[in-house]
């Protein structure tokens, strides 16, 4: 279907130019362009039809189901705007997506106490890994998967700065720290139950590799857990 690829293209660019990432609707909308390749012909590029048939298509949760139909609104309407010959789904067709979680505040006694608990449970250097990771987000604001995502390289603890690469907007910022954080990190990366680094990673799992965010939830759950913190 080279129509719908160049059309598409025109319509990434676009959006790119206007500071969007979309590197998911990309890959979705690639997708959805090869399964209509196997559909019957239509006067459209696609109907409303095709876009909901292909949004449920088995193996998706309601949510999932809903953002993928969601990418291919947002590109019909684009198509639509510049006189493409195309349907436009309508909001009231998309699946129902789930709920999102209700964010929960952490108080500075909450993030001492979820520190605090970590030799209790976790073994002596993923206790230190979590300690100095949980202590690093609370500090910055650090997203977790940037937080996992620092190499040593990217720390200047003399100055007090880390570099944050590849962040949610594409775009690297600089983190400044403060004297007591560069002494905790400095502390880290000298404990002497560091594994041999198998990775540049800063946070390193038992094995020297970098750290998988699964990993991290799992041991926030019980870290949680253990200071008895739940949603209010």
């Amino acid at each position: 279907m080279n129509e719908f690829t160049d059309l598409l293209d025109t319509y990434l660019g676009f959006r790119r130019a206007h500071g969007y990432g979309l590197a998911r609707a990309e890959k979705l909308l690639q997708q959805f362009g090869s399964w209509l390749d196997d559909q019957p012909s239509t006067d459209g590029l696609f109907t409303q039809a095709q876009a909901l048939t292909w949004a449920g298509l088995p193996g998706g949760s309601p949510t999932w189901q809903h953002h993928r139909l969601g990418v291919v609104r947002g590109f019909a309407l684009w198509l639509d705007s510049r006189g493409h010959p195309v349907d436009v789904p309508s909001p009231k067709v998309l699946p129902k997506a789930g709920r999102r979680a209700i964010p929960y505040q952490y108080t500075d006694a909450d993030i001492t106490a979820l520190m605090a608990v970590c030799g209790q449970v976790f073994s002596p250097f993923r206790a230190a890994t979590m300690r100095t990771l949980t202590g690093l987000l609370a500090v910055t604001g650090l997203r977790v998967g940037e937080a996992i995502g620092l190499d040593t390289s990217d720390l200047d603890l003399t100055d007090g700065r880390v570099q944050v690469r590849d962040t949610k907007s594409g775009r690297d910022r600089l983190v400044f720290l403060k004297p007591s954080s560069c002494r905790a990190i400095a502390a880290y990366l000298d404990s002497p139950l560091r594994p041999a680094a198998q990775d540049p990673a800063l946070f390193l799992s038992l094995a020297g590799t970098r750290l998988l965010y699964c990993n991290i939830s799992e041991g926030f759950i019980r870290m949680r857990r253990a200071c008895h913190l739940q949603p209010q």
